[in-house]
């Protein structure tokens, strides 16, 4: 299972399908299939988990951030 939004030949950035990854988990959509997809994803390149540990601290510090 792949992020929906590429519409061009190229695979998109690792930064981007983290980007999704991280929208579709946090999505009360979010399934059992996703959750293995993303698991899948992450364990088939360290950049992949890079991205994704990199979008996961700007989530972080976005949430501690003063309103």
């Amino acid at each position: 299972m792949s992020p929906p939004f590429c519409t061009s030949s190229a695979p998109p950035a690792p930064r981007d399908q983290a980007v999704a990854w991280h929208v579709r988990l946090a999505s009360d959509a979010a399934e059992d299939a996703h959750w293995l997809a993303f698991e899948a994803w992450l364990a088939r390149s360290a950049a992949h988990r890079a991205a994704y540990d990199a979008v996961e601290a700007v989530w972080q510090a976005l949430d501690r951030a003063p309103a």
